[in-house]
């Protein structure tokens, strides 16, 4: 009797389960697909060895073909990633090659033979792959281009704005990363890619104040910024502030002891103003 409750119960789960997969727009096979995978996977293990997870709910082929069953009644709904994931998915694929040059092909095999579900993102894909290859002039055209065509696409916009930076336009470079920063200031990519360009252009004060500015209301990618204003600190030759930006860097990444020991270095300045004695105190 136990036995027929748990199998029911078993029954009953599997069919909650796989209504909360199509609810949320998975594909209602993926569950059946999953089954014969851990099915396949506990063959592995003999008697004994068998994970005890699996011992009460053992998966028969008659609870496969049920979940088989049930898929097929479920209407299948395509669901269409979003260009930012493709953008994304387009720059991680680059270095899954051993070269540039087979990126290059690869992207360009794409787009000759049309199998993409977003042209721009395949794209912009090969515009990084000629990035990385030292084919700046290549893919600032593509990214010039992908601006032109979507002037609300960030990504574009900042893409553009770095390879102008490597055929070193700078004029170029600043005027794109300056409009992109005042229309979309929230934009932890673009704020951070302006502050750098601030540093390589020798406006380092500039880019430490602007760091500062900023630092109060992105609290949660705060380990960048730290990081950006030691750079810019040890650009100023300021030192102190140097390790102790350092010591908030690595406070926020959870190294206590690296970020003591970079306080102690801060303090170890024989010409710190009380001001700044107090401030690496309290740390």
């Amino acid at each position: 009797a136990r036995l027929n409750y748990t199998r029911s119960n078993e029954e009953e789960a599997d069919r909650i389960g796989m209504n909360v997969l199509v609810k949320t727009g998975f594909n209602a096979h993926n569950m059946p697909d999953f089954f014969k995978k851990m099915q396949q996977n506990t063959r592995l293990y003999g008697g004994d060895k068998i994970p005890e997870y699996l011992r009460p709910h053992p998966l028969t082929l008659n609870r496969i073909s049920e979940s088989e069953d049930r898929a097929t009644k479920h209407q299948t709904k395509q669901r269409i990633d979003s260009l930012e994931y493709h953008l994304i998915k387009a720059k991680l694929q680059i270095d899954k090659f051993d070269t540039h040059k087979n990126a290059i092909n690869y992207f360009k095999n794409l787009l000759s033979n049309k199998k993409f579900y977003y042209r721009q993102s395949i794209e912009y894909g090969l515009g990084y792959a000629y990035m990385k290859s030292g084919k700046s002039p290549q893919a600032e055209k593509l990214f010039k281009n992908l601006s032109l065509q979507h002037p609300n696409q960030w990504q574009y916009q900042l893409a553009h704005h770095l390879a102008s930076s490597k055929n070193k336009k700078t004029q170029l470079a600043n005027s794109i990363i300056t409009t992109a920063v005042k229309t979309y200031p929230d934009n932890n990519s673009i704020k951070y890619h302006y502050i750098k360009h601030l540093i390589a252009l020798g406006r380092i004060q500039e880019a430490f104040d602007y760091t500062k500015n900023i630092l109060p209301e992105n609290q949660e990618k705060a380990s960048i910024w730290y990081k950006l204003l030691a750079q810019s600190s040890h650009k100023l030759q300021q030192f102190s502030d140097e390790h102790y930006y350092l010591a908030q860097y690595y406070k926020v990444e959870n190294d206590l002891s690296n970020a003591l020991r970079q306080i102690d270095i801060a303090l170890s300045n024989k010409k710190l103003t009380l001001y700044k004695t107090e401030k690496y105190d309290a740390f």
